[in-house]
């Protein structure tokens, strides 16, 4: 009998901490651009890796094996490894391979765009 209140306790508490976390969640909007995949605020950024030869299906074998022409292919990853992991911007490589400001957070070589002017803070 008293395991049969113990186990209503937990249940309950359970369903409560459900209820708490799923009312209290914030989703944001994501405008997704329909050519790419991509959310529309990071698609001209994806664009210019892409469009200029680097980092497109056809040319990803001489740019580390790394296409960003989609969002899928972008977590593909390339020679290296994934380049980008979900809800884990930190640990995504592509980050700092873009970041040229090195108060911003840690930097990789070669900064890319690769031998263009980098991008900028917006």
């Amino acid at each position: 009998m008293r395991k049969q209140t113990v186990n209503k306790r937990i249940s309950g508490l359970a369903l409560l901490l459900f209820v708490l976390t799923t009312i209290s969640c914030n989703h944001e909007t994501i405008i997704v651009a329909k050519e790419n995949g991509f959310p529309s605020q990071i698609a001209p950024i994806m664009d210019k890796c892409s469009n200029a030869g680097c980092h497109n299906d056809i040319s990803k074998d001489g740019a580390a094996g790394l296409s960003l022409a989609s969002w899928e292919t972008m977590f593909e990853g390339g020679n290296g490894g994934a380049v980008t992991i979900p809800y884990g911007s930190l640990y995504s490589t592509l980050l700092y391979y873009t970041n040229t400001d090195s108060s911003m957070g840690p930097t990789l070589l070669p900064t890319m765009p690769y031998n263009l002017p980098p991008l900028s803070s917006n």
